[in-house]
């Protein structure tokens, strides 16, 4: 590709819209590049081809500047901050029709409150929670090496694996059970396994593929229609859900309180991932010649 052809919308210092889960933000571009696919070494993830900006959201702490993709941006113009008021009004209805049974002097004191309350806190309303997981050196060495296998290699992972999601997250509950016997912490750990599996299951085939493994999992959901995904893949893609969680859960209603004690968790679960080197692969399938010309056909 040449020069002419690497053409970046944006420029440095320039404001824009950005998506930052189902809302737009206002942000700065500090950088602007363009980026050839591969993958980031620090977090794992698929890196989109194309031009890239290093942006800072407006009233943000600086910890959340981050790389994104042209495909989240917008122009900052009158049609386009329409579209981010939209979507402000949409996401503020939804999460206000939790709340219908409020009573009407309850209502009368949030009129009242309404106006003073939202110059003080409107910013800060549609800041996401400070969700950060820290995933541990060799787990990001694994990520790599998983992306270089099936995207530089053309290798698959071999299912159904064994242990599968499940299992691990079995193993693990009863790991922890007998190394912490508060019952509270035991209830509270049990609904933060079941919910990684719960996003597993519905993340698996949004976000958790790579395009070179989507043959594949078509044609399971085919063969076994029944069985979750938890069930039939392993540790290599639990491990990437871990990558993607920070994005799925600050599309969540929780509290800053409620995501410090998942992040421990997950900070837990992550260290005893990195201990059990048994639950991953040394090695992954060669793709056939055949699954390799179905992957090109479908592309």
């Amino acid at each position: 590709m040449t020069e002419q052809e690497r053409k970046l919308s944006f420029k440095k210092e320039e404001k824009i819209l950005c998506f930052h889960g189902p809302l737009l933000y206002e942000a700065k571009v500090l950088k602007a590049e363009w980026w050839d696919a591969g993958v980031d070494p620090e977090t794992g993830e698929e890196l989109e081809e194309g031009p890239h900006y290093f942006v800072h959201y407006k009233g943000w702490k600086r910890t959340w500047d981050e790389w994104v993709p042209e495909s989240r941006t917008l122009k900052h113009n009158a049609e386009n901050l329409a579209k981010q008021s939209e979507l402000k009004q949409v996401y503020k209805t939804k999460k206000g029709g939790r709340n219908k049974e409020t009573t009407s002097t309850t209502r009368k004191r949030s009129r009242e409150t309404s106006s003073e309350k939202a110059k003080q806190t409107d910013e800060a309303y549609w800041k996401p929670p400070d969700i950060r997981i820290l995933i541990p050196g060799p787990l990001k060495e694994r990520l790599v090496t998983d992306w270089e296998w099936i995207v530089k290699q053309q290798r698959l992972v071999p299912l159904p694996r064994s242990p599968s999601v499940t299992a691990i997250l079995d193993e693990y509950r009863i790991f922890s059970s007998t190394r912490n016997g508060n019952r509270e912490s035991v209830d509270i750990m049990n609904e933060i396994l079941l919910g990684i599996k719960q996003y597993f299951n519905k993340a698996l085939g949004t976000i958790l593929l790579y395009r070179f493994e989507r043959e594949q999992f078509s044609d399971f959901t085919v063969e076994s229609p029944q069985q979750e995904a938890a069930d039939i893949y392993g540790a290599e893609h639990l491990l990437r859900l871990f990558v993607q969680m920070p994005m799925l859960l600050s599309h969540a209603n929780m509290e800053q309180d409620g995501i410090s004690i998942m992040r421990d968790h997950f900070s837990h679960f992550l260290n005893y991932l990195q201990e059990n080197k048994h639950y991953f692969l040394d090695e992954y399938d060669n793709a056939s010649p055949e699954y390799i010309s179905r992957v090109k056909k479908s592309s």
